[in-house]
């Protein structure tokens, strides 16, 4: 498995293959720094345990997340001025990126706060504080991915589509595809509502079968 972003690398994966995959890529490319079993990644900082679960997460980025100075006498509807749209704008862009990465809790409020620039009231501002205020509250919480026994992986394709604005055409394509055992040609992807008309987006993901 391997993901980049820019000039960030991460790679898993064992077995002789992968190892030889490993070494010819480190004799290839020059690498700043190379770590094995956690370590920064777009942001944030990975973790592997023994069991093969990986959590994520950066303190770091709760710990400098800062309240906007809001003058008390502002009232609720009333537009705020330049210097505080600034704070506004550096404290949406911290929790824009943490609510993409590792806290997916604060998405909506996140992306309810970004719709009020470039003007945004007082009331609205005050909410961008409870934002930061909630992300402050426990630095070290993130995410986990949880180990999966490869007999229990089922990985999910799920498509999002234009519908050609069609009003019969209102199902979304959803594909599901289990182990590798089930990955034989006599045992295709299994779709269900296809009738997308333009694909525009593709999430793939994958879960324990046991929790079907």
């Amino acid at each position: 498995v391997m993901a980049v972003h820019v000039d960030d690398l991460l790679i898993g994966g064992r077995g002789k293959a992968y190892d030889e995959a490993n070494a010819e890529l480190r004799r290839i490319f020059n690498f700043g720094s190379w770590r094995e079993g956690g370590g920064p990644f777009l942001g944030m900082k990975l973790q592997q345990h023994r069991d093969y679960s990986i959590s994520a997460g950066n303190a770091t980025y709760h710990e400098n997340l800062r309240m906007v100075r809001l003058d008390r006498r502002y009232r609720d509807d009333e537009p705020v001025s330049d210097k505080v749209v600034a704070q506004v704008r550096g404290a949406l862009g911290t929790l824009g990126w943490m609510s993409s990465h590792w806290r997916p809790d604060l998405a909506a409020a996140t992306s309810m706060a970004q719709q009020t620039l470039p003007r945004p009231t007082a009331l609205e501002v005050r909410k961008v504080n409870d934002a930061v205020r909630r992300a402050r509250q426990d630095p070290m919480m993130g995410i986990f991915f949880p180990a999966i026994p490869r007999e229990r992986l089922l990985m999910t394709a799920h498509t999002d589509a234009s519908l050609r604005n069609a009003p019969e055409r209102h199902q979304t394509a959803v594909a599901k595809q289990s182990s590798a055992e089930e990955s034989a040609p006599e045992n295709p992807l299994r779709k269900m509502k296809t009738q997308a008309g333009f694909l525009l987006g593709c999430l793939l993901y994958t879960s324990d079968a046991a929790d079907e």
